[in-house]
């Protein structure tokens, strides 16, 4: 009637995670800014993209799907319909763990399918994906070296 109301106490809950899954999104982290922020010259480079799955199981529990698609100057890395139709791999340079994987360092290759191209804009444009397993729950630091 007097125009105060009155509000229950609030509640806090307490959220738990699971450190192991803190670990993975804190590696998974640092690759995405690694990729970023790698050197790469300016002239050849036009973007890309990279997403992680955690696609661990009881066998491989720090099991990692990887898929990246990255974007060049064309006459740097050449694409054409033939690559396209015979699903070769063109591009090359590697994906190399710099921190926590001990003396394993390199991941994978980082050449990729061709999926389209411009001559007339200078560019080429691929993607792949590929499996790595850890071998603890991290934190590790993955990154592209080296392309061309």
């Amino acid at each position: 009637p007097n125009g105060n109301t009155t509000h229950p106490p609030a509640k806090f809950y307490r959220v738990t995670t699971n450190s192991s899954e803190m670990k993975r999104c804190y590696c998974l982290v640092c690759i995405f800014a690694l990729c970023v922020i790698s050197q790469v010259g300016g002239s050849h480079f036009r973007g890309g993209t990279i997403t992680w799955t955690p696609n661990g199981n009881t066998t491989h529990p720090y099991k990692v799907l990887f898929t990246f698609k990255l974007g060049w100057r064309r006459s740097t890395v050449h694409c054409d319909n033939s690559v396209i139709t015979s699903r070769s791999l063109f591009g090359s340079g590697s994906w190399q763990c710099i921190t926590g994987c001990g003396n394993s360092q390199f991941v994978n290759s980082a050449s990729m399918y061709c999926t389209s191209y411009s001559e007339i804009e200078d560019w080429s444009q691929g993607e792949r994906s590929f499996t790595y397993i850890f071998n603890s729950d991290g934190p590790f630091t993955v990154r592209c070296v080296r392309y061309i």
